[in-house]
C-alpha cells in the first residue's frame, strides 16, 4: 500500500470525531448500564452478569466474520465508508432500545437487543479502525492516527459523564432519567459525527488490495503461526478485562464505599481526564522507546496504581480525586497503543499473502468486546457473594464493603499483569521509517 498523505489536524479531527460518540456510548455500556439493569430495573447482578457474559462471547465467533465479510464485500472503492453507514441504522436502534427501555423489562428484552447493539458496534468498529490503520503505512504517523482516536474518545466519555454529575446535582433525576439523557446524546451525535468522519477522507484512502484465497476460520491459522500477534491479542484482552472490571464496580465504589453521595458520579471525570492529561506522555514515549515498550510500562506502573483504592478515606472528595488521576492514567494508552501495534503487525507478518485489515482488525476488536463482557460477568457473579447489596438504599455492613474494596483492586492488577507477562513475548521489526530516540 502506498503511502497516504498526512492529514492535516483538521481532517484528522473530523476523522476520528465518530469516537465521541462512541465512548459516549461505551462508557456508560460498562460503567452505568450494568448497574442499572441490575438495580433500577429489578434484573438483579446475577442476570446482567449471565447476559453481558453470553452475549459478548458470541463475539468470539461474530467479529472474526465480521471482519473477513468486509474485507470481500462492498464497493472496491471506499469499502470501510460503505459498512460505516451500515452500522448506523443498527447502532440507533440498538441504543434507543437499551438506553430508554420501558418501565418493565426481563432478561430476554436485554439479551436481544444488546445482540442487536453489538452486531451494530462490530460493524462500526472495523470498519472505523480498518480505515484509519490504512491512513498512513508510517510507524509514527500510525501512533498520531491511533492518538487522536484516543483523545476524542476520551472527550465522548467525559461528556456522556458530565451528564449524571449535572443531573446529580440539580436533583430530582432518577437513574432511568440519567441514562435516558445519555441514550438522546448518542442518537443525536452519532449521525452528525458519522457525516463529519465520511466526508474527512477521500475515498481512495480506503482502496486496498484484497486476497479472496481463504475462508473466514484461517483466522485463527493466523492466530496460531504468529506469536507477537497472540501475545498482542491476550495484552490487549488483559488490560481492557483490567480496565472492564475496575469501571463496571466503580460506582458501586464511590456510593458505598467511599459514601459520596451527589458527587459520586463526578468521581468518573478524573479517571478519563487524567488519560488526556497522561496521552501525550505516552505518545512522547512511543518515539522514545516505541510502542510496545511504552505499553510494557503503563502496565507495570498500573499494577502499583490499583493500590490506591485501598487508602482513600470515605467521604473524602479531594483525596478521592487526586488518587483517581493516577489510577486513570492507563487510560491514556490502553487502547490507541493496541490498535497502533496491530497495524505494524499487519505489515510485518508476510505469511498471510495479504494485507487484511479487517482481519486483524476484528482479532483486536474481539479480545477488547469479550474482556468487557467477562469483566462484568465476573464482577457481577463474585460480587453478591461478598453479600453486597447493590440497591440505591441498601445497608451494606463492613465485609461486604471490605469485599468490594478487594474485588476493586485485585482483580484489574491481576489482569494487568497477565498482560505485562503476555507482552514479554511482542517481538515485532520496526520498520525502516520508524526512527526510536535513544
Amino acid at each position: 500500500m502506498q503511502i497516504a498523505d498526512r492529514l492535516s489536524a483538521v481532517r484528522l479531527s473530523a476523522f476520528v470525531s465518530l469516537e465521541i460518540p462512541m465512548a459516549a456510548f461505551l462508557t456508560p455500556l460498562v460503567v452505568y448500564i450494568p448497574a442499572f439493569y441490575a438495580g433500577d430495573m429489578g434484573l438483579g447482578l446475577s442476570t446482567v452478569g449471565i447476559v453481558f457474559g453470553a452475549t459478548k462471547l458470541w463475539d468470539i465467533i461474530t467479529d472474526p466474520i465480521a471482519g473477513a465479510i468486509t474485507e470481500r464485500v462492498g464497493p472496491s472503492l471506499g469499502r470501510w465508508r460503505f459498512w460505516l453507514l451500515i452500522s448506523l441504522p443498527i447502532m440507533l436502534l440498538g441504543v434507543y432500545k437499551i438506553f430508554l427501555p420501558p418501565a418493565s423489562v426481563d432478561w430476554r428484552y436485554f439479551a436481544q437487543w444488546m445482540l442487536l447493539l453489538y452486531v451494530g458496534w462490530t460493524l462500526l468498529t472495523i470498519s472505523h479502525i480498518s480505515w484509519g490503520v490504512e491512513l498512513s503505512d508510517d510507524y509514527h504517523e500510525r501512533a498520531r492516527v491511533a492518538a487522536y482516536r484516543q483523545f476524542a474518545a476520551l472527550i465522548g466519555g467525559l461528556v456522556v459523564v458530565f451528564i449524571p454529575v449535572f443531573s446529580d446535582q440539580l436533583g430530582g433525576m432518577g437513574e432511568a432519567d440519567r441514562v435516558a439523557f445519555i441514550g438522546y446524546f448518542v442518537l443525536i451525535a452519532l449521525p452528525i459525527c458519522m457525516l463529519a468522519t465520511v466526508g474527512a477522507s477521500p475515498v481512495s484512502l480506503s482502496k486496498m488490495s484484497r486476497d479472496h484465497d481463504y475462508r473466514w476460520h484461517d483466522i485463527f491459522a493466523i492466530v496460531r503461526q504468529n506469536r507477537s500477534l497472540r501475545a498482542l491479542l491476550v495484552g490487549n484482552m488483559g488490560v481492557l478485562l483490567g480496565i472492564s472490571a475496575m469501571s463496571s464496580v466503580l460506582l458501586f465504589y464511590v456510593e458505598h464505599v467511599l459514601n459520596l453521595g451527589k458527587w459520586a458520579t463526578f468521581s468518573i471525570v478524573p479517571l478519563l481526564f487524567s488519560g488526556i492529561l497522561f496521552l501525550p506522555v505516552m505518545k512522547y514515549l512511543t518515539v522514545r522507546i516505541g510502542k510496545h515498550q511504552t505499553f510494557r510500562l503503563i502496565l507495570a506502573y498500573q499494577i502499583v496504581a490499583q493500590l490506591l483504592f485501598l487508602i482513600i478515606p470515605q467521604d473524602n472528595l479531594l483525596v478521592t480525586v487526586l488518587c483517581f488521576m493516577f489510577i486513570g492514567a492507563i487510560n491514556g494508552a490502553a487502547v490507541f497503543l493496541p490498535q497502533a501495534m496491530i497495524a505494524d503487525l499487519k505489515d510485518v507478518d508476510t505469511g498471510t499473502g495479504s494485507a487484511r485489515t479487517g482481519i486483524y482488525v476484528a482479532l483486536l476488536q474481539s479480545t477488547s468486546k469479550v474482556s468487557a463482557a467477562l469483566a462484568v460477568a465476573i464482577m457481577f457473579l463474585v460480587l453478591p457473594l461478598t453479600g453486597f447489596d447493590p440497591a440505591p438504599d441498601a445497608l451494606n455492613d463492613t465485609s461486604s464493603l471490605d469485599g468490594l474494596r478487594y474485588m476493586i483492586v485485585m482483580l484489574p492488577a491481576m489482569c494487568f499483569a497477565v498482560a505485562l507477562f503476555a507482552m514479554r513475548r511482542y517481538m515485532v521489526p520496526l520498520p525502516l521509517s520508524a526512527k526510536i530516540a535513544v
